[in-house]
């Protein structure tokens, strides 16, 4: 039940054949993409540690739908998902959405985007704002863009000085799963536009 329905809803979010080229729909990687959304978010909001009892990628999502085999995925959890991936998309475009961020020293410190598309990215991104869209807060896309460039820079710089980025790598261990969760909730929780943030810095503490 549960591998049938998320086909048949992830089928229906046609954005993402403009995320997703026709070969990755031929290996259902766009299937995988919004499964470990689904698996993730739970492990990380929902604090369902014992979805990382087996290690590796491929080993959690084939846990994970083991244990969800007879249950039908939620579909207005996807729906939420659909609405997040369609934000991020129009924001960013196909040549900037999920790829990381690195300063370009040659233009004054200025921000540029490398690689493809991180699917490292693209999970803890979109899961991050399907958080913020289920809490019903509001995302202002001018400071997530601000913020997305400036924390994933510091981020690849930090990599290359330590050797650890969470992105670059797509391991399933506990520790970097909890990174990349960690940088995009902050990323994402910055960017909101809430009217009670708002109030409360500007006269509560007054």
């Amino acid at each position: 039940l549960f591998i049938e329905s998320l086909y048949l809803e992830t089928e229906k979010m046609e954005i993402l054949s403009k995320i997703f080229s026709p070969t990755n729909f031929k290996k259902d990687v766009h299937v995988e993409a919004i499964l470990r959304i689904y698996c993730f978010y739970e492990y990380y909001y929902y604090k369902n540690t014992e979805l990382l009892e087996v290690n590796g990628i491929k080993n959690i999502l084939n846990n994970y739908c083991e244990v969800k085999k007879n249950d039908f995925v939620n579909t207005q959890f996807l729906e939420t998902v659909n609405r997040a991936l369609t934000i991020t998309y129009s924001l960013f475009g196909k040549e900037k959405f999920c790829k990381r961020v690195e300063y370009d020293k040659e233009k004054d410190y200025n921000f540029i985007f490398v690689g493809n598309m991180n699917i490292s990215i693209f999970e803890a991104m979109i899961s991050s704002i399907v958080f913020i869209i289920q809490n019903n807060q509001t995302i202002d896309t001018d400071k997530l863009m601000n913020n997305y460039v400036k924390k994933m820079a510091e981020t690849s710089a930090e990599g290359r000085d330590q050797g650890i980025n969470p992105f670059s790598i797509s391991t399933g261990t506990k520790e970097s799963i909890d990174s990349r969760f960690d940088i995009f909730h902050k990323i994402v929780e910055d960017s909101t536009n809430d009217l009670w943030i708002w109030l409360w810095r500007n006269f509560a503490r007054n």
